[in-house]
């Protein structure tokens, strides 16, 4: 991984890491990457809660970390509403990681502009 960000840095490319725990969170941001990601892996699909209801201390400490380091946050798993990316947004993330809400969407379309709303 360290290579892979050092050599993206030579021939600038935006990086985006992922982290499935706090501890995680800080050897990523170590690396200095374009934006640093908290995913738990146990939320990750979920249609029943997301991390921005089920660990909002932990979305507020990943921020205040990636802060310190000046790199944006973002966070995914299960995020599936416009009140999750609000909430997320509001816990100190620039933005949201979404994949299967929108995968398995009867309208796609409709559910991405749904989750953007969470933006306004």
């Amino acid at each position: 991984l360290t290579k892979a960000t050092l050599r993206s840095r030579e021939v600038d490319l935006k990086t985006l890491v992922f982290a499935s725990d706090l501890e995680e969170f800080k050897k990523v941001l170590a690396l200095k990457p374009t934006l640093a990601a908290y995913e738990p892996p146990e939320l990750i699909g979920s249609s029943e809660t997301s991390v921005a209801r089920s660990e909002p201390e932990i979305i507020a400490k990943a921020s205040v970390l990636a802060k310190e380091a000046g790199i944006p946050l973002i966070v995914g798993a299960g995020i599936n509403s416009r009140e999750d990316v609000k909430k997320s947004l509001e816990l100190g993330a620039v933005g949201v990681a979404v994949a299967t809400d929108v995968v398995k969407a009867q309208d796609p379309k409709k559910e991405l502009l749904d989750l953007a709303e969470g933006f306004r």
